[in-house]
């Protein structure tokens, strides 16, 4: 705090970022009035030579640091290690000191000094940087420069302190750049260029991002569904390129804006996956931690040992016996191998995408995941219809046929609930959902509508409901 704000510029921030910015600016100013200090010891004519070379090798190497302290690495996300740079070269200086000899005490008092501004530039440049760098870390379909550029570009990642700040928000970027991807359509169907089936694409591609901004919110990062959430807001981008796809839609601005949306999704992504294996790994620790015995409080000390001790632990003393399959991927696994139309792999694909799957100790909790995620599934289908719709090349008897399934859908949600779990019904209830299905396809048939998205996403359903029914019969039949 002394330091700090003996800066008059402390004085003015409102932000991290300025904080940081002037952390490192004070370090500069130190570190080149460090290597100035050795370089004016050796005008000293009590300095023997060996010293003499030490402070000239001192003076160097603060210099070298000097170009380390910059506010580059703030936006590049390389501060810390640029800051560990600097850190070597002070490094270097006391092993050449103390190869030396050197024994003067102004020596000793600058370096701590020296310390003491590396230290506060350090505490000040890493944690927002290293949060949002750890999460880019992680994007599969975007680079790590790109992460790292559109993250640090929003403000708000320069006052982050913990990983879910981060993901936060990538989730209000990624939601954000949604509701714009689905105006950008919306705009597009303006032009006069544009035939009367691309029309219908573009309009269905405002309507599925519109429907994808639900998707992005921050209540799945609580309530454990955000990867989930994520999930349907990419079928829904899926969706759109289909319907381009199937229209012949080639328009170079299309293609970039969904590249643009693909970027900020994965970076959601990353942080949201980032944000809940931390919380997952925390989660372990604590109930580790508040339920150790008191016997051992000692090893509370090392805070890296306990984490990784509690994690050892948690796994052998509160899952159960080996005979209830108790690792969460051993489970799912048992489900996913009861599965009758879907393949084992998109089961554990469907599973494992839920980070709930990851804290199950036994198969009911597992079929209660199955469940909800069939739930949100078939509620999702409904609205899918529904956004159908708005379609303007719908004849009449295909949108009665549109109607009735979303009417449909919409019933057999009621059917997907852990009641039956309990009850005993849950197999009946699921069988009901299916019927509600059937009665869809039977009308769709009948009306003789061939969409393909709409082939796709009752595929789609059919696999959520098919790994729910494999769950629930692992439960209600655990000798199988």
């Amino acid at each position: 705090m002394k330091f700090l704000m003996a800066n008059p510029k402390s004085l003015l921030v409102n932000n991290v970022k300025a904080v940081a910015e002037n952390a490192l600016e004070m370090a500069r100013t130190e570190t080149a009035d460090t290597s100035s200090f050795f370089a004016a010891l050796l005008k000293r004519k009590d300095i023997n030579p060996a010293s003499k070379a030490a402070l000239e090798s001192c003076s160097s190497f603060f210099k070298q640091a000097v170009t380390f302290l910059n506010l580059d690495g703030l936006a590049g996300g390389t501060a810390t290690l640029d800051l560990h740079y600097a850190l070597d070269k002070a490094t270097e200086c006391k092993s050449e000191l103390s190869a030396a000899n050197v024994s003067i005490k102004c020596v000793a008092e600058k370096l701590e000094e020296w310390t003491n501004f590396y230290s506060i530039a350090s505490a000040a440049a890493t944690i927002p940087t290293e949060l949002v760098s750890k999460v880019c870390a992680q994007t599969e379909n975007s680079s790590y420069e790109i992460c790292m550029k559109f993250l640090m570009a929003n403000p708000k990642s320069l006052l982050v302190n913990n990983v879910k700040a981060v993901a936060e928000n990538a989730l209000d970027m990624a939601r954000r750049e949604t509701a714009d991807t689905s105006s950008f359509f919306a705009a597009l169907l303006k032009r006069k260029d544009i035939n009367p089936a691309s029309k219908a694409a573009l309009e269905s591609c405002s309507s599925f991002f519109e429907q994808a901004v639900t998707f992005f919110n921050l209540d799945g990062l609580a309530g454990g569904t955000a990867t989930l959430d994520l999930h349907y807001a990419l079928d829904k981008a899926t969706e759109c390129k289909s319907e381009l796809s199937a229209a012949n839609v080639s328009i170079k601005c299309v293609a970039e804006k969904l590249e643009e949306w693909r970027n900020f999704y994965s970076i959601a992504s990353a942080a949201v996956r980032e944000f809940t294996l931390s919380h997952i790994y925390l989660s372990f620790y604590t109930d580790f931690y508040l339920n150790f015995p008191s016997g051992l409080m000692v090893l509370r000390l090392n805070t890296s040992v306990v984490f990784f001790a509690a994690f050892a632990l948690f796994l052998f003393l509160h899952f159960p016996s080996q005979t209830e399959a108790t690792i969460p991927t051993e489970l799912v696994s048992k489900v996913c191998a009861q599965t009758e139309n879907s393949s084992y792999e998109i089961c554990m694909k469907f599973l494992m995408a839920n980070p709930k799957s990851l804290l199950v100790n036994n198969v009911k909790a597992v079929a209660e995941n199955a469940l909800e995620m069939a739930k949100r599934e078939t509620a999702d289908t409904s609205s899918f219809f529904a956004a159908l719709l708005k379609r303007k090349d719908m004849n009449p008897a295909s949108k009665a046929a549109l109607v009735r399934c979303s009417s449909h859908f919409k019933q057999a949600v009621t059917f997907l609930n852990l009641d039956g779990l309990a009850g005993g019904t849950a197999t009946l209830d699921l069988h009901y959902a299916l019927d509600k299905a059937t009665e869809c396809k039977s009308e769709l048939s009948a009306a003789n509508v061939s969409i393909k998205c709409v082939a796709e996403k009752l595929e789609e359903w059919r696999n959520f409901y098919s790994i729910a029914s494999a769950a629930v019969r692992a439960v209600e039949n655990p000798e199988d």
